[in-house]
């Protein structure tokens, strides 16, 4: 089974992280975020840039949490914003 981080918040924060694991080609990556077409978008140009960093990671994004995390996933909160999450 492959690793797999997921990340709350597509903001700079998030999205950077996000670059770091993709780069560094340690596990998949999901980004999560509330902003319609926000995490998904910022997955897409992860994806796209895959081939620069020879990786074949897994990105992904979206606003449903329950379909992108899953138990056993490592989760990670960036820029929630001021909002208090419960998961």
């Amino acid at each position: 089974m492959r690793k797999k981080i997921s990340i709350f918040g597509a903001g700079n924060v998030g999205a950077s992280l996000a670059q770091l694991i993709v780069a560094s080609g340690i596990a998949d990556c999901s980004l999560i975020d509330v902003a319609p077409g926000l995490a998904e978008g910022k997955a897409l140009d992860l994806s796209h840039a895959r081939p620069l960093y020879g990786r074949d990671v897994k990105v992904e994004g979206g606003e449903d949490d329950a379909k992108l995390f899953s138990l056993g996933d490592l989760g990670l909160a960036s820029d929630l914003g001021g909002e208090q999450i419960m998961w």
